[in-house]
């Protein structure tokens, strides 16, 4: 993270936007309560904790990014730079510094999404709040890696008895401002290391998973493949020791594959990382509906920002790609009837039709789905809205399309 002490003046007069000048959460501003605290005074050893909050604030927000583009592996070169955060004033009375997110280096490295990494970075300082609210309630946030967790434990270790420090106009569970405190430190040490040991005495366990899934990425580099699954997200298979190349999926992007491996699930049953791959095949048995709308698909993840003409028409977001391809695959009986098309906001809609009846599933940029059906006779399925491809949506889309091949029938 960079750091550098400024005046409080926004310097960026001499170029670079006015990303800060709306004050919408710009900041994540800090108040630490103490005796060493009066008239704005920030002890040296305070600094080194300011430095581990924005790196952890850059950790979020690299864990966000991530989420929205299930498609990569890891972020873009120079992401850390341009996320990084500045030192800002230390008001007045308490010390109060303030980890400004400036913006200027996103804009210069990373044009075409800098306004999402700012997004990015504004949630990200909601999430270090969350965080530190569940921490001071004894809640070790299951998201965390254990690296995030021993960083986070390291800030409020330099506090004195007494000492207390604020995340302000940050609210915790309990309505209050979220607060953190040397002994809310070592109690939350003492709870992660406690949780540390029972977990170890349960113990992960590893399974042999056998599943079929779109493929949504290939490292040569590393001679892996990336799936997109429904158990558990996207992962990535090692084809070493197998005796199928990775030449062998080159050009086959959204193909469905069939594998086998043995994975390793953390104690709370989410995955944990793929121990061994047994087999992993494209699968040729897809029927010719299925090929075309993953062509179709391919067709549009090109789209750029723009496509509708004088500036409109966002990007296709590979979120909404990913959403639509796996829906396509489990619900593969219905690929005759798709009709697939690109939405303005960068999503991706699918209409289908079994007269009187309209159907849709519109996959959203940051990956929600709603769906909804109407007929000519005035009946209609009520819009229904979810994150993810849950088994909720399965449930409800199915409910959705019972339907569908009946009505010539009854």
């Amino acid at each position: 993270m960079v750091m550098r002490m400024t005046n409080g003046q926004d310097d960026r007069s001499k170029g670079g936007g006015n990303a800060m000048a709306d004050g919408r959460g710009k900041s994540l501003v800090l108040r630490f309560v103490g005796d060493r605290f009066a008239d704005a005074d920030l002890p040296v050893d305070m600094l080194s904790d300011l430095k581990v909050l924005g790196d952890l604030v850059v950790a979020l927000a690299k864990r966000e990014f991530l989420r929205r583009h299930p498609e990569r592996r890891e972020v873009p070169p120079g992401f850390d730079e341009a996320v990084s955060l500045v030192l800002g004033e230390v008001g007045k009375g308490s010390a109060m510094p303030k980890l400004n997110y400036r913006g200027d280096a996103a804009r210069r490295m990373f044009p075409d999404f800098a306004d999402e990494l700012e997004e990015v970075v504004y949630s990200s300082f909601d999430r270090v709040a969350f965080i530190y609210d569940a921490a001071s309630h004894d809640d070790i946030p299951e998201f965390l890696s254990t690296k995030e967790i021993k960083a986070m434990s390291g800030i409020g270790a330099n506090m004195r008895k007494g000492e207390y420090m604020e995340f302000q106009d940050k609210k915790g569970r309990d309505g209050k401002v979220v607060r953190w405190s040397r002994e809310r430190r070592d109690n939350f040490v003492e709870l992660y290391q406690r949780e540390r040991s029972r977990a170890r005495e349960r113990g992960a366990r590893t399974i042999k998973f056998k599943g079929t899934g779109p493929l949504v990425g290939i490292d040569t580099m590393r001679n892996s493949i990336q799936i997109q699954t429904s158990e558990h997200g996207c992962i990535w298979l090692p084809l070493d020791g197998l005796s199928q190349k990775i030449s062998r999926f080159d050009g086959n992007l959204s193909a469905s594959i069939n594998f086998s491996a043995n994975i390793a699930l953390k104690a709370n049953g989410k995955f944990k990382s793929v121990e061994k791959v047994h087999s992993a095949e494209i699968d040729r048995t897809c029927s010719d509906g299925v090929l075309e709308c993953i062509e179709r698909l391919s067709e549009l993840s090109k789209l750029e920002k723009g496509w509708l003409g004088e500036g409109d028409g966002e990007s296709i977001s590979p979120l909404a790609v990913s959403r639509a391809m796996h829906l396509i695959y489990t619900r593969s009986h219905l690929a005759d009837l798709y009709l697939i098309y690109p939405t303005e906001e960068g999503g991706i809609s699918i209409e289908f039709r079994e007269m009187p009846w309209r159907y849709a599933a519109e996959m959203m940029p940051d990956g929600a789905i709603e769906i909804d059906s109407s007929s000519r006779d005035g009946e209609y399925f009520e819009l229904r809205s979810f994150s993810d491809l849950s088994n909720d949506f399965f449930m409800a889309f199915d409910e959705m399309t019972a339907r569908i091949g009946n009505e010539q029938n009854s």
